[in-house]
């Protein structure tokens, strides 16, 4: 891939930047990400599009725009113009993920390595609504198709609508950005580091880790807005297993902590020596498709 970047020491640039300026960008782009994913969430909510501030299902030929791909009337053709526009790989996924993520964090993002091809480098399936969109990146997609007309670095999309699919794999080879290009650059001069926040996906349980999950989740209102559940193994004393299922259930009114967290307060409390094991399994997890 020909990157005009690449001839630029990012390390160098980044040797003379002060930490507290680089830390004081962290910070800014942080409240700026945390402003725009509220921004997006809203809008949906409403119907208008956070980005150009036009209802969803409002289309300027002209001016392709991201809420194109959430658009349920929009045309084939007008898909293809937007991915063909220059928006690239970065901000194509981080727009689709953030949308998931404003309906339910994590579910509705199957971007883990699982059943991957060993010669992809990425391959995630995103899930909005009726909306669902899968992105590949191969490492021949990356170093260009030789003696073809993709003989560019580029990557593939898949959308579907309510299960039909409306761009296959092999419709588009979409072009890297420039902006791709630049983070791509500096990611691989070690001078930045990709830490996944409102576009995570179900991969991130596998870094984090377990008991602090546990203790962050709560009871939902309804199943219905549960991202995971537990299943939860529990292995009382009998001299106390009275008094214990008592108490369990008073709390379970009283609260909206999970069963781990219960078993928790109570052993603190009262030492009851309570074993348990949990396991945490999502609900409803999107299921990821693969380019053959």
């Amino acid at each position: 891939m020909y990157n005009q970047y690449k001839n630029i020491n990012f390390k160098e640039l980044c040797n003379e930047l002060e930490s507290e300026f680089i830390q004081k960008m962290n910070e800014t782009q942080i409240k700026e990400d945390e402003h725009d994913f509220n921004g997006i969430k809203e809008g949906l909510k409403k119907g208008i599009c956070y980005i150009c501030g036009e209802p969803l299902d409002y289309v300027d030929e002209n001016n392709p725009c991201f809420h194109w791909l959430i658009n349920p009337i929009i045309k084939k053709k007008l898909l293809i113009k937007l991915l063909y526009s220059g928006k690239g790989l970065l901000r194509l996924y981080g727009y689709l993920t953030w949308v998931a993520n404003s309906d339910k964090p994590f579910v509705n993002i199957d971007d883990t390595s699982e059943g991957n091809d060993c010669n992809k480098i990425f391959e995630t399936t995103i899930r909005y609504k009726e909306f669902e969109w899968t992105f590949s990146l191969a490492k021949t997609d990356f170093e260009g198709h030789s003696g073809t007309n993709s003989d560019y670095s580029h990557f593939h999309i898949q959308m579907k609508k309510n299960g039909k699919v409306i761009i296959k794999f092999n419709d588009c080879h979409i072009p890297f950005s420039d902006h791709d290009k630049l983070m791509i650059e500096m990611m691989n001069q070690d001078v930045m580091t990709y830490i996944p926040s409102y576009e995570a996906g179900l991969n991130i349980f596998s870094e984090l880790d377990y008991d602090e999950v546990l203790q962050l989740m709560t009871r939902p209102d309804s199943e219905n807005s549960a991202v995971f559940r537990t299943q939860t193994l529990i292995i009382i004393p009998k001299h106390c297993k009275k008094e214990v299922s008592a108490k369990f259930q008073e709390l379970q009114q009283k609260t909206n902590w999970t069963a781990p967290k219960i078993i928790e307060y109570l052993n603190k409390e009262f030492g009851y020596g309570i074993i348990y094991m949990t396991q945490i399994i999502p609900t409803n997890p999107i299921t990821k498709s693969h380019r053959k």
